[in-house]
């Protein structure tokens, strides 16, 4: 049987005689329409995006703040692990563009490219061999793994377009007996360029070797060209390792100590993550593996075919070994998808040279094919999750609305959700899930490896020590009960009970969102001033029904409807919130008169009570008090604080 044709002789199979300018044209239509069914099909699923996303892109807004490539202040970590994505984001921010939409933008633009390349690699001469660049084409922009990404903030559109052009470009090296070394340099600086994009890309470059060797053989012809193909991954991937160990002094990114744990638990993680995904994107996998057995069949040596498949091969097993995925529409499978594609146009290449039957075959087979890849990702409860998955913009809500509440304090938050929160309020931040943490990620017990891949790791006690102003557990919109383990050390630890107090905030309509505020934090809660005692309204924001809210100022308080009161945390909960002795002058600041009374929670028959204002007598070592609020004339009261002023000439 006659071999595959390659991509110069598949132009040559029917009218070799054409002009270019008509290829020229051919191929800009085809991919034209390749790029408008995926934007339509990446615009379907917006607007996600994904939290690590966010984490990226914080490493993008502070290094164009000056901040350099960190995720907080203090000991410099290497969050991520996506360098030249992080730094093309930023570029696009440096010219003035939002860095959410320079993700878009870079995401579309590296997916259209890689379809690109299919087109490119086999690029029509007359109409009837457009079959093979639209079926490749299409299948990419049809598959949902490449559409999610395309919009979903990450790396992966970088990762499709180096990985396609490297393999195309490579193709003469695979089908010519002899090559010159400088002929893998250009293949090779793509496959460089995936180093940076990715830490794991040297991963994808082994794969590219073995895939070289696989379809060469085991020859001095196929060391000469893996040997010119290693020169600018070794040179690439050499100076980010010099920059890492320079600049954050490891020889790793932070999340390898988060993730990688080569556990048999693991592997069967992995195992489930390939195996979950291969039905829904049979209509993709099914006419690649039909090419494969083709290409073996009729190829005298097959090395086209075991190029795409060993590459394929190797990055399946790497997914294995790591454990898979845990974000949503099989990120992973973007590398798969690029080489299946290359075989479907590879298949359908061969059918478009064989003959009318063969030929109207085809283009059955492709409609079907296609068909097949949009029905059987319906029910894929992946794609169902990319559609449905929207906390993250809850996290911009709440992130903006604590940004503009506490952004001139410069507050010290801990949160689970590590990208959406710092990235959108901007303030310090501790990650207690690890990734952007030094001592947490090496912070690692018996257990791992065996629980939730990225999110096993905690250290509550750390937290604490470190005193943060504001904690958040579990999503954007917090929780009473943490389901992560800093939060559940947290949540165990007295000190956490005796400091911390659950807060609502009126930043997402309907429901209020729960956060931990330290009630003596200098920043947030309250503090002792050399004019008194402030005390701030939003402690009093301890029901769902009296949350915290901003006024038309962006000045934070409590807002108390009528018929309902709103009580503050107990100031007695430990030594430091008793009111020093004296006598004060307690005064509310509000938008409206609010009525206020003053219970002893150790002296249970003593109360005080006044409108706006009212004088406390605090005796002895001091007094534990508790502050109830309402409002008097009004429908609605918004506190702001309470202050303990001295009374004049009297030293309390």
């Amino acid at each position: 049987m006659p071999d595959l044709p390659d991509a110069q002789s598949t132009m040559s199979i029917a009218d070799t005689d054409a002009p270019w300018p008509s290829s020229r044209i051919l191929s800009v239509c085809v991919a034209l329409l390749c790029i408008t069914v995926l934007v339509r099909h990446a615009s379907s699923f917006l607007p996600f995006i994904s939290d690590d996303a966010l984490i990226s892109l914080r490493y993008s807004q502070r290094l164009l703040e000056g901040h350099g490539l960190t995720w907080t202040e203090g000991h410099r970590v290497e969050g991520y692990t996506n360098l030249l994505w992080v730094l093309a984001c930023a570029g696009l921010g440096l010219a003035g563009v939002d860095l959410i939409d320079a993700a878009r933008i870079l995401g579309f633009a590296g997916m259209a490219a890689a379809i690109a390349a299919i087109v490119y690699a086999y690029r029509p001469r007359r109409p009837v061999q457009t079959l093979a660049p639209l079926a490749g084409g299409l299948a990419l922009a049809l598959t949902a793994p490449f559409a999610v990404w395309a919009i979903g903030g990450m790396e992966q559109p970088f990762v499709a377009t180096f990985l396609a052009w490297a393999n195309v470009l490579a193709l003469p090296l695979i089908e010519k007996p002899s090559v010159s070394l400088r002929k893998a340099l250009v293949p090779g600086f793509f496959l460089g360029l995936l180093c940076l994009t990715r830490s794991d890309g040297g991963v994808l470059c082994i794969a590219f070797a073995l895939g070289i060797v696989a379809g060469r053989g085991l020859c001095r012809t196929s060391a000469k060209i893996v040997g010119g193909l290693a020169v600018y991954p070794v040179l690439m991937g050499g100076a980010q390792v010099i920059f890492r160990l320079a600049y954050y002094h490891e020889w790793l990114p932070n999340p390898a100590y988060v993730k990688l744990a080569f556990t048999g638990q693991r592997i069967q993680e992995g195992l489930r993550y390939v195996g979950d995904a291969a039905p829904y994107l049979a209509g993709l996998l099914v006419p690649a593996l039909s090419s494969t057995i083709v290409g073996l069949a009729v190829r005298r040596p097959p090395r086209r075919t075991t190029f795409f498949a060993m590459q394929a091969v190797a990055w399946l097993a790497y997914v294995v070994l790591i454990g898979g995925d845990v974000f949503p529409a099989h990120r992973h499978w973007v590398p798969i998808s690029v080489l299946a594609a290359m075989l479907i146009a590879d298949l359908a290449a061969y059918l478009v040279g064989r003959g009318r039957f063969a030929v109207g075959s085809a283009y059955v087979g492709t409609a079907i094919m296609l068909a097949v890849i949009v029905l059987s990702q319906l029910g894929d409860p992946e794609v169902r999750r990319a559609k449905a998955e929207r906390w993250e913009w809850e996290g911009q809500a709440v992130g903006e609305f604590l940004r503009r509440a506490f952004g001139q304090v410069d507050p010290l938050i801990a949160c689970d959700p590590a990208g959406c929160i710092p990235y959108f309020t901007r303030f310090r931040a501790i990650d207690m899930l690890g990734l952007n943490d030094y001592h947490i990620a090496r912070h690692r017990t018996a257990e791992f490896g065996r629980g939730e891949l990225g999110h096993e790791l905690g250290d509550g006690k750390y937290v604490l020590d470190r005193q943060p102003d504001l904690v958040l557990w579990n999503g954007p919109t917090g929780a009473l009960h943490p389901i992560y383990p800093s939060g559940k050390e947290m949540a165990a630890d007295p000190h956490f009970g005796r400091s911390y107090r659950l807060l609502f905030l009126a930043a997402i309509e309907p429901k209020p969102c729960g956060i931990w505020i330290r009630v003596n934090s200098p920043r947030v809660g309250i503090r002792a001033l050399s004019s008194g005692l402030v005390v701030p309204g939003i402690l009093a924001a301890t029901s769902n029904r009296t949350p915290a809210t901003l006024d038309d100022q962006d000045r934070l308080g409590v807002l108390v409807r009528s018929g309902q009161v709103a009580t503050t945390v107990s100031m007695g909960a430990s030594l430091d919130f008793m009111v020093p002795p004296g006598r004060w002058r307690v005064v509310v600041e509000s938008d409206a008169p609010a009525g206020l009374r003053i219970l002893f929670p150790y002296e249970p028959n003593r109360r005080a009570e006044g409108i706006g204002e009212l004088a406390l007598d605090a005796g002895g070592n001091g007094t534990a008090v508790d502050l109830v609020l309402w409002p008097v004339s009004t429908p609605t009261v918004h506190v702001r604080r309470v202050l303990f002023l001295p009374q004049p000439g009297k030293r309390p």
